[in-house]
């Protein structure tokens, strides 16, 4: 639920990301950290330009303006325009409390509002007047929760090991009411590179795959993610059946964005007719799964 590590310097140093709110806390004893954001560099000269494969090339070759960074005495910002009018802010603050050094930051985009830099600010200054030990109680009792709604017991020690991993991957990356789990999810490439395959959904089993562990792991409300996007989307899917297919009726371009619209690569799976029945398979395990006697909450199933 948290890192916690003791520096070399005698600092001891416990950060989170919540589990429910869009925002991380960190809190530092022994020492005031001195703090400095860097913003991504989505524009400028192009070292690495996509070539096709796994990797994407240089962020810079996005080309987006530079960001907008401001800083007072206690807190950093910064905004980024995007492309089509998208626009997000990260905004980190920090104060003393009792001794200690606590901050905190939050991302917030234009779907959220028109002002993300205020989005963020208010979030960060919410987190920090509430303190870090009373956000992390709310955080580890949501994990707490989740832990306790499954459990396996494995001869294979390492299997069972994995199958942790894997919900506390899963556990760490779906939420009803955000974007589905991409290629990587959250954990996107960091080194100045877009992501592998530009970070997009792969409905040719990737996506399908990301969320199984929900139905048998018992973690249905944050398998609604998918299904509601799934959802959501489906006038860009009958769509693109019609423009692509020349029929009616719904199939699902196999490689898509966060709109599920068709984007360029792999032509030779993006236009399969088979891609919307394995999606569809996710329906149909939604209800077996919250219908299921031996799960002990019911939820009902909204589609």
């Amino acid at each position: 639920a948290q890192a916690g590590v003791q520096l070399s310097n005698g600092a001891t140093v416990r950060v989170f990301m919540h589990a429910t709110e869009p925002v991380g806390l960190i809190r530092v004893e022994g020492v005031a950290p001195e703090v400095s954001l860097v913003a991504p560099a989505f524009g400028g000269a192009v070292g690495e330009a996509a070539a096709g494969g796994i990797r994407a090339g240089d962020l810079t070759q996005l080309g987006y303006p530079a960001p907008e960074q401001t800083a007072g005495p206690a807190w950093r910002a910064f905004a980024q325009q995007g492309a089509e009018g998208f626009r997000f802010a990260v905004y980190v603050a920090w104060r003393d409390a009792g001794g200690a050094w606590e901050a905190a930051w939050s991302i917030a985009s234009s779907f959220e509002g028109d002002d993300p830099p205020a989005i963020a600010r208010a979030r960060v200054n919410a987190a920090l007047e509430a303190g870090f030990d009373v956000k992390f109680s709310s955080h580890a009792a949501w994990w707490r929760a989740y832990w306790a709604q499954s459990a396996v017991q494995l001869p294979n020690p390492i299997i069972e090991r994995q199958w942790y991993l894997e919900q506390y991957k899963f556990g760490a990356a779906s939420r009803r009411g955000a974007p589905p789990i991409t290629l990587q999810g959250p954990w996107t490439a960091d080194d100045g590179g877009l992501p592998p395959w530009k970070g997009d959904y792969h409905h040719d089993l990737n996506t399908q795959l990301s969320y199984w562990p929900c139905y048998s792991g018992n973690h249905l409300e944050e398998g609604l993610s998918y299904l509601d996007w799934l959802w959501e989307t489906r006038p860009a899917c009958f769509d693109w059946t019609r423009r692509f297919f020349g029929l009616p009726g719904l199939n699902v371009p196999m490689t898509a964005d966060l709109n599920n619209n068709q984007i360029g690569g792999w032509r030779q799976y993006t236009h399969s007719p088979t891609t919307a029945a394995w999606l569809a398979q996710h329906f149909y395990l939604h209800w077996k799964y919250s219908a299921d006697p031996y799960f002990l909450r019911q939820r009902a199933y909204p589609y």
